[in-house]
């Protein structure tokens, strides 16, 4: 047991017992400073934490319109390759009917031995 504790209990030293209170005091007022400091800094976490959720809500939202308008740009590109893509078929389809009707023209003719070389 140190000199001060000692003291207090067999309250012999009058000046070493009231030092020891006082410091005793003095310990509790930090440690409720520090108490109060610590809920002050929980408090501002507190706040922070709800200040990011609506700043990150507000992010997703703004996020969530961005990626919307772009998927409306690229479905509208897809519908309009999509209608390249159907005209570019008919075109081809269309180009392979009369490249077979040559064809056919062209055997007629080539099988046609009287036929003049103009018809050819």
């Amino acid at each position: 047991m140190s000199k001060a504790e000692e003291a207090l209990y067999d309250n012999n030293d009058e000046e070493v017992v009231v030092d020891l209170m006082n410091d005793l005091r003095d310990a509790t007022g930090k440690v409720e400073q520090r108490f109060l400091a610590l809920e002050r800094l929980r408090e501002f976490e507190h706040l922070l934490n709800e200040e990011l959720n609506r700043l990150q809500g507000r992010r997703d939202e703004e996020d969530k319109q961005t990626l919307d308008a772009e998927i409306e740009r690229t479905a509208t590109r897809l519908g309009e390759l999509d209608d390249t893509f159907k005209n570019a078929d008919e075109t081809k389809k269309a180009f392979d009917k009369k490249e077979q009707e040559l064809r056919d023209r062209k055997a007629e003719l080539d099988g046609d031995e009287s036929a003049s070389d103009d018809d050819k």
